[in-house]
């Protein structure tokens, strides 16, 4: 020890030892992922075709494998029915087995396109919707576009009451359901599966279908076409939602809760043949080889107690916030959150595959020269008045004015004029018209925040239409409605080729919220901010006419700022007064 060392009285400081062996062992690790996920990047889809079978209890069976197609385009849409579009020579055997369908009375007329990618962990499966049989430079082709299965809910309605006969007798004249958006949403889609694919009047229903427990009757899902799986009621964190149906398409149905949540309704077939099984569904053992199977998920969870990343800067990374209401339910704050809690447990996983968690996304697509960025647009608008203004009429008030004009002046009238007792009506009749609409007949609601944003120079107020009531559930509604359509907004999409250094269908998935930045909003690209948007489409082509091999095209975000929350609340107010009022119950 030195001379020092013994006057402080502490020990020489050691370097820290590495371990080599086990270094260079996690660093082999590491390497047989990438070269699996390389490998995986570069296997070709796997296209197929399935027909049903001559016995429905078979399912669909296998016609024949057309990954030897000309060209193929296929895309997935977060919650919207996409096209898959496949060209086949006309010599092909499939295109001949095609071209014989239409006159062919012992073949079933529907067909399923399969396409799977990245070793199956992307799925795309729809029905056949029409071919074409075409001839190009002297070749002839047969050009055949299948719709996606999400169209299944656009051809299933929401019935009034799904358990009673459509067309004897349905009560009440809505159906109407609040909830977790992620159970509503299944509960109404699986009553109405029900209606179809089962015998209503020999049920012994649950009070939670989603729970296991619950399930005692003589019921057998086992031979459905179509299932949905979700979490219990208890289960379920998700956003409240209201639905409401009237014979209405389930599609249109669910389109508003989805957005509000920004859920992703995702779905899959299972093929029993091939060794695959349907999980999370129960009283599901032996399904029929290629069940669709529904689900609705939260890739975003934007709405979640632990919030999500909305923003930040590459030094500084993402921002995390979590979503909260001020000023009764009008207005939407972000409200920043530390990052101090501990990272998903998921992302420490040996082996772990990269895919995200919604909490704590990870993926920034830096754009640069050298990025896969194809294009990108942004757009950005401030906030406009900060005061808005509705009403018009308050007909409680003028009621209970007029009420006590006449009240009190045929009280007056009778005492001082020998017994006449019309003499309120008369007043009422000559006063009201100028009274009414006068007193309580305006609300208003004041953004200080906008103000503070603003700053002293701002635009002032503006009249919002959608209440004559100035006190009633609908003024609220057109509060906010009048503050969401003139709030600052922000709208930024761009087209990734590829998926640059992630693979989709392994680190991106639709719906999973990715940050993106733009080239040049600052001097610095450690300074720029990071946008964070939602996969709205993923793209899987490859066309040997043009010897372009299998590739990826990803769409983050929007061309137009998205909707917000606070303007499609008020939607689903007016969406809930209206079920009301289809009830017969009428409170604006």
């Amino acid at each position: 020890m030195t001379v020092m060392q013994d006057i402080i009285g502490v020990a020489t400081p050691t370097a820290p030892t590495i371990n080599m062996d086990a270094f260079e062992e996690a660093y082999r690790q590491g390497d047989v992922i990438r070269q699996e996920h390389q490998f995986l990047r570069r296997q070709p889809p796997d296209v197929s075709l399935w027909t049903n079978s001559q016995n429905p209890n078979d399912g669909l069976i296998e016609r024949g494998n057309i990954s030897d197609c000309t060209s193929l385009k296929a895309s997935w849409k977060k919650n919207r029915a996409a096209t898959a579009t496949v060209l086949l020579r006309a010599d092909h055997h499939i295109a001949r087995w095609l071209m014989r369908m239409p006159n062919d009375n012992t073949l079933k007329k529907n067909c399923v396109l399969r396409v799977d990618a990245v070793g199956k962990k992307m799925r795309w499966t729809g029905l056949l919707k029409n071919w074409t049989l075409r001839k190009r430079d002297g070749v002839r082709f047969l050009e055949v576009t299948f719709v996606d299965d999400i169209q299944f809910l656009q051809y299933l309605l929401g019935a009034p009451n799904p358990v009673l006969p459509i067309d004897i007798f349905q009560f009440p004249r809505v159906f109407a359901i609040i909830g977790p958006s992620c159970w509503a949403i299944s509960l109404i889609i699986w009553l109405n599966l029900l209606r179809i694919q089962a015998s209503l009047w020999s049920l012994g229903l649950p009070d939670d279908p989603f729970d296991g427990g619950g399930w005692d009757g003589p019921f057998d899902m086992n031979d459905w076409q179509v299932l949905i799986k979700s979490p219990t009621f208890m289960e379920d964190s998700s956003l409240w939602t209201l639905l409401a149906s009237r014979m209405d398409p389930i599609d249109k149905v669910i389109e508003d809760a989805l957005d509000d949540g920004q859920l992703y309704l995702s779905y899959r077939r299972v093929f029993t043949s091939e060794g695959e099984t349907v999980t999370g569904i129960a009283g599901v053992t032996n399904p029929r080889n290629g069940v669709l199977v529904f689900e609705v998920l939260d890739r975003s969870g934007y709405f979640a107690d632990e919030g999500t990343g909305t923003g930040g800067n590459a030094f500084d990374g993402f921002r995390r916030t979590v979503t909260q209401f001020i000023g009764g339910f009008i207005e939407q704050v972000d409200t920043f959150v530390s990052d101090n809690q501990a990272f998903p447990s998921s992302y420490f996983v040996p082996n772990w595959d990269g895919r995200q968690a919604p909490s704590h996304p990870w993926i920034v697509l830096t754009d640069s020269d050298y990025s896969g960025i194809e294009s990108s647009e942004l757009s950005w608008a401030p906030a406009g008045p900060v005061q808005v203004v509705v009403g018009g009429g308050n007909e409680f008030v003028d009621t209970a004015v007029e009420l006590a004009i006449q009240t009190v002046g045929n009280l007056l009238s009778y005492f001082f004029l020998a017994g006449f007792s019309s003499g309120g009506d008369i007043a009422a009749t000559v006063i009201m018209p100028m009274l009414r609409g006068t007193i309580l007949a305006w609300n208003k609601y004041k953004s200080s925040a906008r103000v503070q944003n603003l700053g002293w120079v701002h635009l002032m107020e503006m009249f919002q239409q959608g209440a004559n009531n100035a006190w009633t559930l609908s003024a609220i509604a057109a509060l906010r409605t009048g503050l969401a359509a003139t709030k600052s907004t922000t709208g930024h999409a761009i087209e990734l080729y590829d998926g640059g250094p992630y693979i989709p269908g392994i680190h991106i998935l639709p719906a999973d919220r990715v940050g993106s930045t733009v080239q040049g909003m600052t001097d610095s690209i450690s300074t720029d901010p990071i946008f964070v948007d939602q996969v709205e489409e993923m793209t899987l082509a490859f066309d040997w006419t043009s010897d372009a091999p299998h590739s990826w095209e990803v769409k983050v975000g929007q061309n137009k700022a998205m909707m917000t929350w606070a303007e499609r609340s008020s939607r689903l107010l007016s969406k809930a007064l209206a079920t009301l009022q289809n009830l017969g119950v009428s409170i604006v």
